[in-house]
Formats: C-alpha cells, sequence, structure tokens
C-alpha cells in the first residue's frame, strides 16, 4: 500500500517490508533532493498533491510493476511538504527472484511515477525564489558499468 507523508521517510522500515526469502533481488531506490541542478542552487523541494488522486495511481502502479515484473514486493513512499537538500523525497522498495527484473522495475516505476501521478514539485532557492519545477522523465534505458 503507497503511502503519502509530511514525516521523514525510513528507507529500512520499507525495505524490511517488501524482504522475502524467495528473492534473490531487494532494491530500494531514494531520491534525494539535491543542491544543485546545474549552477542553480536549491535550499528545499515543496511537494504538493491530489491525494486522493494520486494514491489511486500509486496504487495501480505497484500493482502493474508486481505483475509486468513479476515482483514479488513493491512499496512507494513520497514526502509531501517542504523537503530540505539532502533529504528523501521518495522511496521505491521491491523484491524480485532476479535483479535484472529488479533495475528495470525500479527504473519503470519512477518514469512512470513523474508522468502519471499528480505531485507537483516546487524549487525554493537560497533567496526564497520559488519555482514549479516540471517532471522530467529519465531515459527508460538503464545503463550498467561493469567494473
Amino acid at each position: 500500500m503507497p503511502r503519502l507523508t509530511y514525516e521523514s521517510l525510513d528507507e529500512g522500515r520499507l525495505l524490511g517490508s517488501v524482504r522475502n526469502p524467495d528473492c534473490g533481488a531487494v532494491i530500494v531506490f531514494s531520491g534525494t533532493a539535491r543542491r544543485f541542478t546545474g549552477d542553480h542552487e536549491t535550499t528545499s523541494l515543496f511537494f504538493e498533491v491530489y491525494e486522493e488522486m494520486a494514491l489511486r495511481e500509486l496504487e495501480r502502479l505497484e500493482k502493474e510493476a508486481r505483475d509486468r515484473f513479476r515482483l514479488r514486493a513493491c512499496a512507494i513512499e513520497h514526502r509531501l511538504g517542504e523537503v530540505p537538500c539532502g533529504e528523501t523525497t521518495v522511496v521505491v522498495a521491491l523484491a524480485s527472484p532476479h535483479r535484472e527484473a529488479a533495475f528495470e522495475a525500479v527504473a519503470w516505476l519512477m518514469n512512470e511515477l513523474k508522468q502519471r501521478v499528480p505531485i507537483w514539485k516546487k524549487d525554493i532557492a537560497p533567496n526564497g525564489e520559488t519555482t514549479w519545477v516540471p517532471n522530467q522523465v529519465a531515459s527508460e534505458k538503464v545503463v550498467s558499468h561493469a567494473g
């Protein structure tokens, strides 16, 4: 069950909620408010939501991800209100029998969340100026780096 909250997010709690002894891959993605985007400095982000619709769409996304990627578990939480830089804004946790599906699922979930869920983000600069930030969807291709 997805959750929207004005409180800090606990990645460890969400990780524990999806652990499954039948799964070889458990992934937690933690989106964090960053201080710089290019040369632009941010002190915090502010998230607004159409809560009823957002929860309904997040539930759909969790179910779609479980079906599409054969996940055993999936959980999404998003923070609302003002989030200072360095703090977590969104957490996606999932469990899959295999890592490839897990990595694909987390990338797909984040892209779909940005496209479909009515959560809006405002950037707050050090001088107090605010700017609504358009949702930018990353490439669907997940690049692997062998080391």
